[in-house]
């Protein structure tokens, strides 16, 4: 049995008599993995209107929500692989020849990426005594704002970063935005073109003035790997 993702009525049935078009795979659990295609639409699925009621989500429109579904969930565990410092599981959100442009330096591919932070992936916390194991630092996120064009997709999501200092105070270290490209791979969408942004410096607002002189410093191998699209 597959339950229905809107949680309504129809929580058990088969593909057959669905009336909401979607159904998860692994569902009979109640969850649904990051990786997992749940995009397993009904062949006999037609939409359900009430008489004198405009329908107000067409069936076509169903895949780009869950597409956008998806993308939010990717983009939210690669800000936590990030705090955790954990660059192999980060590396595998990105395509094979992915490329992560952050903090004036440019990491090209899985292989760079997993070696950002120079240490194995840190346990997880679900494993034997690790539950009370602190983070280094944790990303807020908000307002991503993203568009899905069939194969491709882009995000751009607002971002904070905030540490402890010695004395236990939390300081904002960093805002920024993510800018990033999407493409749909095998097993879901991965990162292909991720780029932060720093909030303008006063007077420095609509310029490109922080990553500029970031390349003028950047030794020459590496400013040949930045993607400027």
């Amino acid at each position: 049995m597959v339950q229905c993702l809107r949680n309504t009525a129809c929580a058990s049935h088969t593909n057959s008599d669905c009336k909401f078009g979607i159904v998860a795979l692994d569902s009979c659990r109640g969850r649904v993995g990051p990786r997992t295609d749940i995009r397993q639409k009904c062949e006999s699925y037609k939409p359900q209107v009430r008489p004198g009621r405009k329908e107000t989500v067409q069936a076509a429109n169903l895949q780009q929500w869950v597409d956008k579904l998806e993308i939010r969930e990717l983009i939210e565990r690669s800000m936590r692989y990030l705090d955790d410092e954990a660059g192999t599981r980060l590396a595998e959100l990105f395509a094979e020849d992915g490329v992560l442009q952050v903090a004036g330096t440019v990491y090209a591919g899985r292989g760079s990426i997993r070696q950002m932070f120079g240490h194995p992936d840190p346990p997880h916390w679900t494993e034997p005594g690790q539950l009370l194991r602190q983070p280094p630092a944790a990303h807020w996120s908000s307002n991503p704002l993203i568009d899905v064009d069939g194969e491709n997709a882009t995000a751009e999501t607002d971002m904070l970063v905030v540490k402890r200092d010695e004395a236990g105070r939390a300081r904002i270290v960093l805002l920024a935005r993510y800018r990033d490209r999407l493409r749909r791979g095998h097993n879901g969408w991965v990162i292909a073109n991720r780029t932060g942004v720093s909030i303008a410096r006063a007077g420095e607002e609509g310029t490109d003035t922080e990553w500029a002189r970031a390349l003028d410093r950047m030794p020459a191998d590496t400013r040949a790997q930045f993607r400027f699209n």
